[in-house]
């Protein structure tokens, strides 16, 4: 019998544990950056990863023009958040090959993570000096 209350005390003792504990699903941006696998570069054409993603693996692109995210839509002047799942540094620009050094360029370091583009620091090769500016919906290539 004592066994019997024991076993009935911790039961419900449990039972009010349980019913405490709240599961928590994962917001829409930690499933967005789940997206981008190991070693990748991802672009997304939405803002908190969302939309499209354009991945690649420790590679160039030079001319994002001929690329699409895995939505269909055009990559090209169209990212608006960005992870870098490499073990080196990215650089995402303004303007393709070989224009790439004539306007702007965020340096992305490994693991590094954008969930906008709007106002992040950037090399601007214009002036020569780094600044704050708008690279959403303004990424022609990059480098990882």
């Amino acid at each position: 019998m004592r066994i019997a209350k024991r076993a009935g005390a911790s039961l419900a003792a449990f039972t009010v544990a349980l019913a405490g504990l709240t599961l928590v699903a994962p917001t829409s941006a930690q499933a967005g950056v789940a997206r981008c696998k190991a070693n990748q570069l991802c672009l997304f054409e939405g803002e908190n990863f969302t939309g499209g993603v354009f991945a690649v693996a420790g590679t160039c692109d030079l001319d994002l023009g001929d690329n699409h995210f895995d939505d269909g839509t055009p990559v090209v002047d169209r990212a608006s958040s960005l992870v870098n799942n490499t073990k080196k540094a990215a650089f995402v620009s303004e303007f393709p090959y070989p224009y790439r050094r004539s306007g702007y360029e965020l340096a992305v370091w490994a693991g590094g993570v954008y969930s906008g583009l709007h106002d992040v620091q950037v090399y601007n090769y214009r002036v020569g000096k780094y600044q704050r500016a708008d690279l959403d919906n303004n990424a022609s290539a990059f480098c990882v």
